[in-house]
């Protein structure tokens, strides 16, 4: 497997989930083309916006996301552990 998204759409925005990409395969354009194709993919449906969630230590990851266009945003993530 080269690499992998999973993204959802909830009516009002999209989310993109799962974003992986095998690390031989880093740096190819890989993840560039899978998150374009969700965004044409969610866009297609009419939706405006797509949110992910980085952790904050993952800083090579959020180098990627923000050269996507991608802005940080202040907001809270909440977890249940069930």
């Amino acid at each position: 497997m080269v690499g992998t998204v999973i993204g959802t759409y909830d009516g009002r925005c999209g989310w993109a989930h799962h974003v992986a990409v095998n690390p031989e395969w880093q740096g190819a354009g890989v993840g560039v083309a899978l998150m374009r194709e969700l965004e044409n993919r969610l866009r297609a449906r009419g939706c405006a916006t797509i949110n992910l969630t980085v952790k904050r230590t993952n800083a090579q990851v959020q180098g990627f996301y923000e050269r996507l266009g991608f802005d940080p945003r202040d907001v809270i993530c909440m977890q249940k552990c069930l």
